[in-house]
């Protein structure tokens, strides 16, 4: 999965499409980007909660194993296909170095991106998920949204609930 090169066995293509895979929705996804080191991915609000790390990490079309990837408690699914992530000796995980970590800062940035988008979704009455959202923002620095950095002040620093409740007044 991943891969993107088709590969034939026995004169048939295998379905390598990823994002159906994963249960893609129509709506709802955002676009995880950065260019130094080139990566691309997607990520959306998953169906049910995940019991797990729900992100998969691609390196050369091939899922690599990783340490979980705090994303703050928001329940999101995806991929993010890097091919500049180092691998251990086993060839299977990923090193945690500087490419992984602009990593793990693209996933948390398309987290923040995917709450903002969903809270603010214009004239369209609110769906149920975009209600929760909501009502986890405005339990406040307790709640689930309480560690992302949603809010960003004038110097275009980010603060998450958690930091404004605790900054000094």
């Amino acid at each position: 999965l991943g891969c993107p090169v088709p590969i034939v066995v026995d004169g048939h293509p295998l379905d390598l499409d990823l994002p159906r895979h994963l249960s893609r929705p129509s709506s709802g996804v955002v676009q995880v980007e950065r260019s130094d080191p080139a990566c691309t991915g997607e990520m959306w609000f998953a169906s049910e909660a995940p019991r797990s790390e729900a992100i998969r990490l691609m390196r050369d079309g091939v899922q690599v194993d990783h340490n979980p990837v705090d994303l703050c408690g928001a329940p999101v699914t995806g991929y993010l296909r890097c091919d500049a992530l180092r691998l251990d000796a086993s060839q299977s995980s990923v090193m945690e170095d500087a490419t992984w970590q602009a990593v793990v800062d693209a996933l948390r940035d398309g987290v923040r991106r995917l709450v903002r988008n969903a809270l603010s979704n214009g004239n369209e009455p609110p769906d149920s998920r975009t209600l929760r959202l909501a009502r986890e923002l405005v339990s406040g620095p307790k709640g689930l949204l309480a560690d992302i950095p949603l809010f960003d002040d004038l110097r275009g620093q980010l603060w998450s609930l958690k930091a404004l409740a605790d900054a000094p007044r």
